[in-house]
């Protein structure tokens, strides 16, 4: 199995998690890291990592003036190095196929459901995009419906790109991510999530969609009842701005439990206690308290939903011990 990641070095942590549950997962996985800017410092790392997973760990440098005229104006939380994997078709020239996955993810289970799926013409396989098929409010709903309108999606058809088996030999053969980029770099089309509504638009029709569990947003797990519409996730996607390697973030003790398992791995801690005492941190907490003392639905559903990862924590930590031990 071939997974591939895509990064800069500000979020190198997030590299080095992902690729440690993949491996604990699904042992003997080769990785392919595209990066732009690493350091040498962090590049020492990866290499560290890779003699302790006792795995393949390729770094290649991407010719980055192939995404670097691209803005990302309205997408804060994203860097260039995340329309890197529009290059993998042509990086990455001996493979037909590439799991791609986001390096804010956590892996809970074997990919290799995944990798086996048959894609015959497709572009690839991914999953639903969660805001599109579960809109907050009306205002989210009419947000979402004008994306999907921009570039001819049909609703419940829009994937979240974070998690993608490519179709590498079919995207060489059609030009696909160079398209995308055209796409990106044509400022008469309005846009909302830069690469992956150019990914949408371009591979329209032919991606072939997969269960919600393969790439689950913390921040909405428990809300409109998905606790009881995914028995369990199969992989966590920290999207957004809060990361748990900067913040307290819903799962984040999990995503620590695999994090630990690599320690001498990993780059200087930064989370510390501005995360951990923000502001924003502290009213939260307030209002979650006072909900809970008066009984409001959304904040004992987060409350159930912080004792589920704990479980789910402390399930994964004795896995991790005795993988350890081995």
């Amino acid at each position: 199995m071939h997974v591939a990641i895509c990064s800069d070095d500000a979020y190198v942590t997030g590299v080095v998690v992902v690729i440690a549950s993949v491996a604990f997962h699904d042992p003997g996985t080769r990785f392919t890291v595209l990066e732009m800017g690493i350091s040498d410092a962090n590049r020492a790392r990866l290499a560290k990592l890779a003699e302790t997973l006792k795995c393949r760990i390729d770094l290649i440098t991407a010719p980055r003036e192939l995404v670097c005229s691209v803005s990302l104006e309205e997408q804060r939380h994203l860097s260039q190095a995340a329309l890197l994997r529009l290059l993998l078709p042509e990086i990455l020239q001996s493979d037909d196929r590439v799991l791609y996955l986001d390096c804010d993810m956590l892996v809970l289970s074997s990919l290799r459901p995944i990798w086996e799926t048959g894609l015959g013409k497709a572009l690839a396989a991914a999953v639903p995009d969660r805001d599109a098929l579960e809109a907050m409010s009306q205002s989210d709903a009419a947000f979402y419906q004008r994306e999907w309108q921009r570039i001819g999606v049909e609703r419940g058809q829009y994937v979240n790109s974070g998690l993608m088996l490519i179709n590498l030999a079919a995207w060489r053969a059609e030009g696909t991510g160079r398209a995308c980029l055209a796409f990106l770099g044509d400022r008469g089309r309005l846009r909302s999530f830069a690469d992956q509504s150019a990914i949408n638009a371009i591979c329209k029709g032919r991606i072939i969609l997969l269960d919600r569990a393969w790439n689950v947003f913390p921040v909405q797990f428990s809300k409109n009842g998905w606790e009881n519409r995914i028995a369990a996730p199969f992989v966590l996607h920290f999207s957004g701005l809060e990361k748990p390697w900067k913040t307290r973030v819903i799962f984040g003790s999990l995503w620590w439990t695999y994090a630990r398992s690599v320690r001498d791995c990993l780059p200087p801690d930064h989370t510390g206690l501005r995360g951990l005492l923000s502001r924003r941190r502290i009213k939260q907490a307030i209002r979650r308290a006072v909900g809970l003392m008066v009984g409001k639905r959304k904040h004992w559903a987060a409350f159930g939903l912080q004792r589920r990862a704990k479980r789910l924590c402390t399930e994964d930590r004795r896995a991790l011990l005795a993988w350890q031990g081995h």
